[in-house]
């Protein structure tokens, strides 16, 4: 699709949209009227907005798979309303999920409007899926769960840190304590769990021990 000649059919064209087209969508002709965009798309990148730097409104749809982190950057500071209703973030690569989840963290004190994706499709332990709603409704999950604090181990930077700060992982004195490793064994490397003999915190303690060794012993054979 030729962009040039399309503009010049629509020369005061306010808002544009794009639904699952079967081409790469690259906006590289300035369009000084466009406030509104709708895309559709499979895959965002910093081509999609060249020139459409200005808009106002931007909406992304369901097709939405993979996102580049280039493309925040160009998003202005006029962006008043991002509508990611219909976005699953379970048919989001997972990079693609924590760019988005960065952006979204960063921004959502901000005045921009942000209707939040769809994660319904998400287990209910989905660390993106407590993560947004901590945002979202400012709820404090229970503490006694396990969810929030295998989200420490998060591969995406964003949510392991909201997790570790949300729900420290902190070891106590009190001899009432379960004491989980032997002294000649702390692994530096692990955080330290208060738990009052609850097997919930002791498997995952096991689960990070055991996946620390694993990775030790892959280094080691290397």
């Amino acid at each position: 699709m030729n962009l040039s000649s399309f503009l010049l059919s629509y020369t005061n064209l306010r808002g544009l949209e794009i639904i699952k087209p079967r081409f790469e969508v690259s906006i590289d002709q300035l369009i000084p009227t466009l406030d509104s965009l709708t895309l559709d798309i499979e895959h965002l990148t910093e081509k999609t907005f060249l020139i459409a730097r200005h808009i106002y409104n931007l909406k992304l749809g369901s097709q939405l798979r993979t996102i580049k982190p280039e493309i925040f950057n160009l998003l202005s500071r006029r962006l008043h309303h991002l509508d990611l209703s219909n976005v699953d973030l379970s048919q989001l690569t997972s990079d693609s999920r924590c760019h988005l989840i960065t952006y979204l963290s960063k921004h959502s004190q901000d005045k921009l409007n942000i209707i939040y994706p769809r994660i319904k499709y998400l287990d209910e332990c989905d660390c993106a899926r407590i993560f947004l709603n901590d945002i979202q409704l400012k709820i404090t999950n229970n503490n006694d769960s396990t969810c929030p604090k295998l989200c420490h181990l998060s591969d995406c930077q964003t949510i392991s840190e909201h997790f570790k700060e949300k729900y420290p992982l902190i070891i106590s004195n009190n001899q009432s304590n379960y004491i989980l490793y032997e002294k000649n064994n702390f692994n530096e490397d692990l955080s330290a769990v208060e738990i009052f003999s609850d097997p919930v915190d002791t498997d995952m303690i096991s689960f990070l021990i055991n996946q620390t060794s694993d990775q030790e012993k892959n280094e080691t054979q290397r």
